[in-house]
C-alpha cells in the first residue's frame, strides 16, 4: 500500500468510509489499495474532501515526471 493510499483510508476512517465519501465501491478503493494509486481524477477529489495532496495519490511514475517539470 502507498503512504497516500494509505493516509486517505486512514482520514476517512475504512475502505468502506471512503468509498462512501467519493460515490464509489469499497472494491474499487481495495484495487487502488492494491495497485498502490488512485486514479488522478479520484485523486483530486479526495484532495478536495479530505486535504492530502493529489501528488501523494497518484501513480508514483506521473507524480515524479509531474514534480520533475516543475
Amino acid at each position: 500500500m502507498s503512504q497516500g493510499v494509505k493516509m486517505a483510508i486512514e482520514a476517512a476512517g475504512s475502505q468502506k468510509k471512503l468509498a462512501e465519501k467519493l460515490g464509489c465501491t469499497q472494491q474499487f478503493i481495495s484495487n487502488c489499495n492494491f495497485r498502490g494509486y488512485f486514479p488522478i481524477k479520484r485523486a483530486i477529489e479526495i484532495e478536495e474532501k479530505l486535504g492530502i495532496d493529489r501528488i501523494k495519490l497518484i501513480d508514483p511514475r506521473i507524480a515524479e515526471a509531474l514534480t520533475a517539470a516543475a
